[in-house]
């Protein structure tokens, strides 16, 4: 069988394009990838994920050209058994619908376009539908089992996600936490945003009147979505404050044994991913007072209204004399993303048993703990399958070497219920 798609700049989308029709049913013996120009990229990601699905399809880059005539004239004499046009121009995706002798075409519609640029898998199923363009009707997916491989993978965040909804292809899927303190599950749902303040909209608001400062906590209990609220359409409206920067790492240095030392570092993680390049050091000059009194001289010398979020309502009382103040408190339920739940329990103290994902009640996959809590701002988390036939994790972590050597990841998150 023949599968023929499109290339395009990023070759992510071309990878996702095979993938999801091989979780179509499509077993190619031969991928025909019509590009514009002579560019080889790379597929030795996309092979690997391909054999671990018992396929070894040739993967050939054909070079087609730019103007339309070339396009006509080339894909006239190309015969194919089906055709993918979710990638690359529209141009060349007209001209292959109209002029390839193509059993089937097809195209991949995603709700929200801009996830496309993710890893497989990483777009919910529910948000993608597989259209056949000749009969108007829709393809439906049957993820493929996995060959016998490493139960072991080390997978991103993003992997993490498209792992959970790959999953969901095959039942009810439930996550069991199994960590020691129940407020860590609570700090992981937060950060994710299956639970969120009932204040935190305020936060989005007052960035749109000035700059924001965030406490120690609000790194913790945000995490990456403080980056996502203190916006003004994409402008970053945060101030990195140097004394909550120094708070966290002093934190880590210095309670080794402290039980709460997993939260200091997702929360000098987040500090880092937000704001890329951290303030100069204060030599541990830190704590309530200093804080306050950081926040009187932004109000001296910012141009801006300054506003400070906590979570801690007494120092908000005391900010108060100083900048806006907005209290994170209350509780509410929301759609969150998965990958970040799921890394944030792998970061966290386990107790008698780890994590788990479970699909129809049957433990499918289990997170590992990390070996010794550490500041790393690219993380893997190791998770281990214990079911063989649905070990997409292996998949994955062969996909995601191949999504990291086409270019860095993209900034952002998943909103999935």
């Amino acid at each position: 069988m023949i599968l023929g798609t499109l290339g395009s700049d990023k070759s992510v989308t071309t990878i996702n394009a095979v993938m999801t029709e091989v979780f179509a049913g499509v077993k190619p013996d031969e991928i025909r990838i019509y590009r514009e120009d002579s560019t080889k990229h790379e597929f030795q990601g996309l092979q690997e994920a391909l054999n671990l699905l018992s396929l070894s399809p040739q993967i050939k880059e054909i070079q087609v050209g730019e103007d339309l005539e070339a396009w006509r004239n080339h894909m006239s004499s190309e015969e194919i058994d089906v055709l993918d046009v979710t990638p690359g121009r529209k141009i060349m995706a007209l001209a292959s619908a109209n002029y390839a002798k193509a059993k089937e075409v097809r195209y991949a519609y995603i709700k929200y376009e801009s996830e496309g640029y993710r890893i497989f898998g990483y777009v919910p199923f529910n948000h993608l539908k597989l259209l056949d363009l000749r009969t108007g009707g829709s393809v439906k997916l049957d993820p493929p089992p996995v060959k016998k491989a490493d139960s072991r993978s080390s997978l991103t965040r993003e992997s993490l996600t498209a792992l959970y909804n790959i999953l969901s292809l095959h039942g009810k899927v439930e996550i069991e936490p199994s960590v020691e303190d129940v407020e860590d599950d609570e700090v992981c749902k937060r950060r994710s945003g299956f639970v969120r303040f009932s204040s935190e909209d305020l936060v989005s608001k007052k960035a749109e009147e000035g700059l924001i400062v965030a406490d120690t906590n609000v790194y913790i209990n945000l995490g990456n979505r403080l980056g996502e609220l203190a916006r003004r359409g994409r402008e970053l409206r945060l101030i990195p404050s140097s004394r909550v920067h120094d708070e966290l790492l002093g934190k880590i240095e210095n309670s080794s044994k402290d039980p709460r030392l997993p939260r200091f570092i997702l929360g000098l993680e987040s500090y880092y991913q937000i704001h890329r390049v951290p303030p100069r050091s204060t030599q541990g000059n830190y704590g309530d007072k200093r804080l306050l009194e950081e926040l009187r001289f932004m109000k001296m010398y910012v141009d801006e209204k300054v506003v400070f979020v906590t979570g801690d309502r007494e120092l908000g009382n005391k900010a108060s004399a100083h900048a806006d103040t907005v209290i994170l408190e209350g509780r509410r339920e929301d759609k969150g993303d998965w990958g970040t739940y799921l890394e944030c329990l792998g970061k966290l103290q386990f107790k008698g048993r780890n994590p788990e994902i479970r699909v129809n009640g049957e433990t499918v996959v289990v997170i590992e703990k990390s070996p010794n809590p550490s500041l790393n701002t690219d993380y893997r988390t190791v998770v281990k399958t214990l079911r063989p036939d649905l070990n997409y994790a292996k998949v994955l972590e062969a996909l995601q070497g191949q999504h990291f050597r086409g270019g860095p990841p993209t900034v952002g998150s998943s909103t999935q219920k």
